[in-house]
């Protein structure tokens, strides 16, 4: 013991003058002899240098780190006999000479010789693909996290069935509801894949409402993408799904268009993938269908010149939705190299134009086939377009914003402005009120004239005053003298010529204010939120 303390008391001092753990650059050469297995020298180097037996390199690692790293059974026993920590810890998350164990010899040693376990031992071996440790672990009271199980590292079958042996289910997931069947599909391994979907990991969505499927695509994972094509195309399908409205409770809206040709019918997206139908009856506003679309992402949709429905799948297909009975009743296939994520009917021009995550502006024929092609200045979202076909694309890079744009007779697309001052200052409202238009900022309101192929600032006011949690605002025309503009809980109703607030509505609203549409009647204004859908009369 008397010796144990003089080592001890010899390694804090050197610990005061420590270049290895400030320089990553620097290796001590006790751990070079350990990893090249040069196990006499290391022995020879620590007899006369036994203080290093604790020494801590880069990010605190010892000996016995190496050691174990290596799978140099042999220093790890030696080490251990001359008074190693079996629990040294270094920095990170993934600390313990156990959590390193290069192989099941060196893992079952460090265990007799006392080392403990939380959850990171396990997740390393899954990891690492070393089946036996796992088993080793799971034998030796390993426990499962339950926020994130440790069976979503599993890379092999052989992995899987260990779990499987040891009665683990394998329907958990991490923190954004990805589980195994997700992470294989991104790692490419369809064997595994399918070994562990049929051992009862299911098929579902994650928190950004991916499947699987859709998330081999984001990787582009050719093989399983083929795989799923060939073996898993009833899943894959884009599958559309009849629910109740009974009890219907509300869910966050994306997107809200009315029916052109049948007016006073809404349809909405949901960020679940539902497609609602309202119907307004009077001053009121009544679910009246409801469809679930087995798709990750729906930026929006639009309806082609007969009033049906057409849903954008993020990759080379359209859904077309037949809008009286809400059955899909169509898929159009596009060129594979089309790959559309949003889309939107031009009725003055007879095309419809669309946009991709590859920042690509696209213009189609009613029929669907390519025009042009043009690159987009930024991302685009869902735009809006005027009678004269100005398009305000909302953008985004890093921050989302307003692009205008103008499809010219010879059906080229041009740039015309991006509304960004600065960061944190960017336009998160615009409406058009025909070759005029306004656009919100967070402190300011602007009004502008489309001339020319110009844009002249006609007017800018302040809204300072006017706040919501995240500074947006939001913008419709009541009509061709009054602009309305939402922010947060309030409406405020501006005279566009006097350049005055007419009047200013508090909401009582449960949460702040996401969108605002005049209907086409010019009769009553619609106003969603995270928590709710509002009628109102104006």
């Amino acid at each position: 013991m008397r010796l144990l303390n003089i080592l001890v008391n010899k390694f804090r001092k050197t610990t005061e003058t420590n270049i290895y753990q400030n320089d990553h650059t620097q290796t001590p050469e006790i751990f070079i002899l350990i990893r090249e297995h040069k196990n006499e020298e290391a022995k020879k180097h620590l007899k006369h240098n036994p203080s290093e037996i604790f020494l801590k390199g880069w990010m605190d690692d010892t000996p016995l780190h190496i050691a174990s790293l290596s799978g140099n059974f042999e220093m790890v026993k030696h080490l251990l006999n001359k008074g190693a920590n079996v629990n040294s810890e270094r920095s990170g998350i993934y600390t313990t000479p156990l959590c390193w164990a290069d192989n099941y010899e060196i893992a079952k040693y460090l265990l007799e010789k006392g080392a403990t376990m939380n959850d990171r031992e396990l997740f390393c071996a899954t990891q690492e693909n070393k089946s036996e440790i796992v088993d080793l672990l799971l034998n030796n009271g390993a426990k499962i996290n339950n926020y994130e199980p440790e069976y979503l590292q599993c890379k092999s079958i052989e992995c899987i069935k260990i779990y499987l042996k040891h009665k683990i289910e394998l329907n958990g997931c991490d923190e954004n509801k990805s589980n195994l069947l997700h992470k294989l599909a991104w790692l490419d391994l369809p064997e595994v894949f399918d070994f562990a979907y049929k051992n009862g990991s299911q098929w579902q969505k994650d928190s950004s409402n991916r499947t699987p499927y859709y998330l081999a695509k984001q990787g582009n994972c050719k093989n399983i993408l083929n795989h799923f094509e060939k073996y898993y195309s009833e899943i894959i399908s884009n599958k559309v799904t009849s629910l109740s409205t009974e009890n219907y409770h509300y869910n966050r809206i994306f997107f809200l268009k009315e029916n052109p040709i049948k007016l006073s019918t809404f349809i909405v997206l949901t960020k679940n993938s539902n497609l609602v139908k309202y119907s307004k009856y009077g001053n009121e506003i009544i679910v009246n269908k409801i469809i679930n679309i087995d798709l990750p992402t729906i930026r929006n949709f639009t309806f082609d010149y007969k009033g049906n429905i057409v849903i954008p799948t993020g990759d080379n297909k359209l859904l077309i939705i037949e809008e009286e009975s809400f059955n899909h009743t169509k898929t159009i296939t596009l060129p594979e190299n089309l790959v559309l994520d949003q889309i939107t009917y031009i009725q003055s021009r007879n095309l419809y134009i669309g946009s991709s995550q590859n920042w690509e502006i696209i213009l189609l024929s009613e029929n669907f086939e390519i025009i042009s092609r043009t690159e987009a200045q930024d991302g685009t979202l869902s735009p809006k377009i005027n009678h004269n076909n100005l398009i305000a694309f909302n953008s985004y890079d890093q921050e989302t914003y307003f692009n205008l744009y103008h499809l010219k007779e010879n059906l080229s697309v041009q740039f015309i402005h991006c509304f960004f001052k600065e960061w944190n200052n960017t336009s998160s409202g615009f409406a058009f009120n025909g070759n005029e238009f306004a656009v919100s900022f967070p402190n300011e309101l602007e009004y502008y004239l489309f001339k020319d192929d110009t844009i002249t600032k006609i007017w800018e006011m302040d809204i300072s005053k006017y706040k919501s949690r995240h500074q947006l605002s939001y913008l419709a025309f009541k009509d061709e003298k009054v602009i309305l503009i939402g922010i947060g809980k309030t409406i405020l109703f501006i005279d566009k010529q006097e350049k005055k607030i007419l009047q200013e509505i508090q909401l009582g609203l449960v949460s702040e204010i996401k969108d605002l549409y005049v209907d086409e009647s010019k009769e009553n204004l619609i106003i969603y939120t995270d928590n709710e859908l509002k009628l109102i009369q104006l």
